[in-house]
């Protein structure tokens, strides 16, 4: 008498399809990162129009409000870039946390 086992064919039926669905999930993660990094591709490329020095000293000393305009827009940018590090590193330890694989994984062994 043979044994089909089908307990273990429906459990490896389960775990292809959760790593599928986890595959499905890091590849959204990646387009979207990807996307955001075209986004700010543009930005950063108009910035580089941006006087150099000397002559981004020469506005400054003429013009005051420049000069203030200049420092918003750095710390504006530092901001944009550091909120944008701070949300893929959450979405990432999200990711790992509740994919449903390594849920199925977790509590294998707990």
């Amino acid at each position: 008498m043979s044994y089909t086992g089908s307990a273990p064919v429906n459990q490896h039926k389960e775990e292809d399809a959760l790593r599928g669905r986890a595959v499905k999930n890091q590849k959204a993660i990646w387009d979207k990162t990807l996307e955001m990094r075209f986004l700010l591709q543009k930005a950063f490329a108009t910035s580089n129009k941006l006087p150099q020095e000397p002559t981004k000293t020469r506005f400054f000393n003429h013009d005051k409000q420049i000069e203030q305009a200049y420092e918003e827009l750095l710390n504006s940018s530092k901001q944009t870039l550091a909120s944008m590090t701070e949300l893929q590193e959450v979405q990432l330890v999200a990711y790992i946390i509740f994919s449903p694989f390594n849920a199925m994984v977790f509590a294998q062994y707990h």
